[in-house]
């Protein structure tokens, strides 16, 4: 199954036989303190970086 989109998420979800419970993790990329100078320009030419989590959103559906 290949699942490209939210909707199409949603309908894989609607389709099982057991009620699905959804966990969503939004994240966001920040530069780590421990970063060297090279990993700092690369961060700031937009690339790279860390992932740090910004909300989560539990969904039973």
């Amino acid at each position: 199954m290949n699942i490209s989109n939210f909707d199409e998420l949603l309908q894989a979800a609607r389709a099982q036989a057991q009620p699905q419970r959804l966990l969503f993790v939004f994240a966001g990329v920040e530069l780590p303190d421990d970063s060297t100078p090279e990993q700092a320009a690369s961060f700031a030419a937009g690339e790279g970086g860390a992932l740090v989590p910004l909300m989560v959103v539990d969904s039973s559906g």
